[in-house]
């Protein structure tokens, strides 16, 4: 009872999200098994092109807040339990004069994707930053692509300017080729003359 009377206006506040949900960001590789095939690479002298790292997609998670309890740790800190006992089990401390918990900060969000246990009450912030992120992301996705193709597009040109010079060759070979039954004045005369000729 003295922790409520103590902690009134926080957990009352913090009280008023059963029913509501908290957010959690994360980041997750785009390529399966980056680093398990990057070694494989280096391994075959690197036959293959590869990025140094996996690009990464940011995510928010939603979870319900179902429940709600009150505990104080040995260290004497007092926290909001949001679902206590479960997968979605998350913590909140006290603080007194608190008026607000869970705000999308830079700093926040960036000891949440340095594994630090961060929750956030506002997800539209969240899922606005969790996008800056991936948009960051998609551009050097497309950058890269834009370099890929470039480099495809050389290829494939002179793979097309190797056909394009055998073609010619053999073409050129068909038409110095006497046809059969050809006549012996329709033949070329080369005349040499020789070096002291007057004429």
């Amino acid at each position: 009872m003295q922790i409520v009377e103590k902690f009134r206006k926080p957990i009352s506040m913090l009280g008023a999200n059963l029913g509501c949900a908290y957010f959690t960001i994360g980041a997750r590789e785009t390529w399966p098994n980056f680093d398990q095939k990057k070694l494989e690479n280096e391994q075959s002298n690197s036959l293959d092109f590869m990025l140094n790292r996996s690009p990464r997609r940011f995510e928010v998670r939603d979870h319900a807040i179902v429940a709600q309890a009150i505990e104080t740790s040995a260290d004497g800190t007092t926290k909001v339990v949001f679902n206590p006992g479960t997968d979605d089990e998350a913590k909140a401390a006290l603080v007194s004069g608190m008026t607000g918990f869970g705000q999308a900060t830079e700093d926040a969000i960036a000891d949440a994707l340095h594994g630090k246990e961060r929750i956030f009450v506002d997800g539209i912030k969240l899922a606005k930053k969790a996008n800056d992120y991936n948009q960051s992301e998609l551009d050097r996705v497309n950058a890269f692509l834009k370099i890929l193709t470039a480099q495809r597009d050389a290829i494939e040109s002179t793979m097309r300017a190797n056909e394009k010079k055998i073609a010619d060759y053999n073409r050129t070979i068909v038409d110095s080729t006497p046809k059969p039954g050809a006549k012996e004045g329709d033949s070329v005369s080369i005349v040499v003359a020789p070096a002291n000729s007057e004429d």
